[in-house]
């Protein structure tokens, strides 16, 4: 197993720790439900502090945001490489529609995903 899928199995696990284990609270997600936002911060934290790793943020539509997840290194010469591990995407409807993903970069996947659409 090489270091891109030892990072990918813990972000995996972290995933499913905050997001699959809660789904309940992305199914019945509205507009002044914020748990949904609470399991997305505790996600993003977490890969943060236990994993050493960055988000950063990509261009997405209308309610969405995408978030590329880093592996932040210096090589010799003092530049910063983003070594890409994997993407994280989640969009709330105004009617209560949301979707959430996480997709392997290495295979181009998504390796969870979840949609509900609108009511």
């Amino acid at each position: 197993m090489n270091k891109q899928q030892e990072y990918l199995n813990a972000i995996t696990i972290l995933y499913d720790e905050h997001i699959t284990d809660n789904l309940d609270n992305f199914r019945k997600n509205s507009w002044n439900d914020k748990s949904c936002c609470t399991n997305i911060k505790n996600f993003i934290e977490s890969v943060e502090g236990q994993l050493g790793l960055t988000f950063v943020d990509l261009p997405a539509g209308i309610n969405t945001t995408e978030k590329n997840i880093v592996l932040m290194e210096t090589d010799k010469d003092g530049f910063v490489i983003e070594k890409r591990i994997a993407a994280f995407r989640y969009a709330f409807g105004i009617y209560g529609g949301c979707f959430v993903s996480l997709k392997d970069y290495a295979t181009n996947k998504y390796i969870r995903s979840f949609d509900k659409g609108c009511r």
